[in-house]
């Protein structure tokens, strides 16, 4: 008995092999759905944004054609599109055509691209689930992955795996972190102070030309009222905002200013190495190509002058979580940006030098 239920068990075997509805791949399970006519590679749970081409094209992100049609399903990939060809390009897509498709006609009937009313499709899905294609790699040069942090703050890159290779793609679905547990807002009294507040505040910290300004989310501390001209000093894990500030308005919120010094800017020429050049004394002679004797400059030279408060830097964050701030003169940039001054960047030399907007 035992002999004939192994047999039937290994002609159960034979016909799935020959009739290839399974394969088994030890990195990946790879169903072929006949009914379906698509296939699935399963890696992660993860959704990713493909741009699908056909299988006949070998596309890149950098060798889109001029003019093409591009098939879509939301219109959030079209944005996403939009930035990820903007990175790795110095023109636009102005000339490009985007076309709505429904994802159920295309999927779930089976139904074969049109590669020539359409050459590119923007799939948002956990696996490539359209026959005849294969995906656009948009992260042709090694810094992608960082300035990606920059275009997309929010978003995360993904591992997906197909026919043994890996690749990176982008989570079309925003990513937020968790949030921190920092102490929280304490207060305290001295002989020299009305409050003082250590921890992490409640509000909102803003850096100004001539002042700082905090914003606390409440009227009292310690249930206690506060009012016009008491003094509070911030003492907190954020030293940026440090100081004795003054209650100068109290409404739903404390409102309450620090004023800062005024300091005159001294501007300096200074080069992409950030190395300064003082016997070039204006913007003209520094910023030209050519020095004095009509030689032809060998780097970038940037008029600028040194940060004095935090709010001069691009990437300072107001909002409670800080960074690219003012340090000793320098901004501080996020990872992927070429700093080529004080508080000046470029997004990379590899690509045209627009600013990110």
């Amino acid at each position: 008995m035992l002999i004939i239920v192994i047999l039937l068990l290994f002609l159960i075997l034979i016909m799935i092999l020959r009739c290839k509805c399974v394969i088994y791949n030890m990195k990946n399970w790879i169903i072929f759905n006949f009914n379906k006519k698509y296939k699935e590679h399963f890696s992660t749970s993860t959704k990713k944004l493909f741009i699908l081409q056909s299988e006949k094209t070998n596309y890149t992100i950098t060798t889109i054609p001029d003019e093409i049609t591009i098939g879509y399903f939301k219109n959030r990939s079209v944005d996403l599109f939009k930035k990820i060809y903007k990175l790795n390009n110095c023109h636009t897509c102005s000339n490009f055509i985007f076309k709505k498709l429904s994802k159920d006609s295309i999927i779930d009937y089976g139904n074969i691209i049109d590669w020539e009313e359409i050459q590119l499709i923007l799939l948002e899905d956990e696996f490539i689930s359209i026959i005849d294609t294969k995906p656009l790699i948009y992260y042709p040069i090694s810094k992608f992955r960082d300035r990606i942090l920059v275009y997309f703050p929010n978003y995360e890159m993904v591992t997906y795996n197909d026919k043994g290779a890996s690749y990176i793609f982008l989570n079309p679905e925003q990513v937020f972190p968790k949030p921190t547990y920092n102490s929280p807002q304490l207060v305290s009294y001295d002989s020299e102070h009305n409050f003082i507040i250590t921890g992490k505040i409640n509000g909102k910290y803003f850096s100004k030309e001539r002042e700082d300004i905090i914003i606390l989310n409440q009227n009292k501390l310690d249930d206690i009222e506060v009012k016009l001209g008491d003094s509070i000093k911030i003492d907190v894990e954020k030293t940026l905002m440090n100081g004795v500030y003054y209650v100068y308005k109290v409404d739903k919120k404390i409102h309450m200013r620090k004023s800062a010094p005024f300091k005159f800017k001294t501007y300096t020429c200074i080069d992409s190495d950030l190395s300064e050049y003082p016997h070039f004394t204006n913007k003209y002679s520094c910023e030209s190509k050519y020095n004095a004797d009509g030689s032809k400059k060998t780097k970038l030279m940037t008029w600028d002058a040194r940060c004095l408060r935090h709010h001069e830097c691009p990437f300072f964050n107001y909002d409670g979580e800080y960074g690219g701030e003012c340090d000793n003169g320098y901004c501080k940039f996020p990872p992927g940006l070429k700093q080529i001054s004080y508080k000046k960047y470029k997004i990379s030399d590899n690509i045209c030098e627009q600013q990110i907007k």
